[in-house]
């Protein structure tokens, strides 16, 4: 059995404190600038890459969340 694929995974995820900043951020604004990318970056000590990763995929499972058009609007800030 291969346990280094297991711990890899494991240690891709984010922990719960890194979880509550990045969400704290995305509800402040779920599109992120070239301002806040390295700030953000630096508080949850992830690279630039992992936090775009991050937001995009929690604004895609948000999305595909059966949630009210006017609720995903308020979300995203759609028209």
């Amino acid at each position: 059995m291969h346990l280094g694929k297991v711990q890899s995974i494991k240690a891709r995820q984010f922990n719960e404190t890194q979880r509550r900043v990045l969400m704290t951020f995305f509800e402040h604004d779920p599109y992120l600038t070239e301002e806040t990318i390295p700030k953000i970056s630096k508080q949850v000590g992830a690279s630039r890459a992992r936090v775009k990763t991050w937001f995009r995929l929690h604004r895609q499972r948000l999305n595909k969340a059966k949630l009210p058009p006017a609720l995903k609007r308020a979300l995203f800030l759609m028209p």
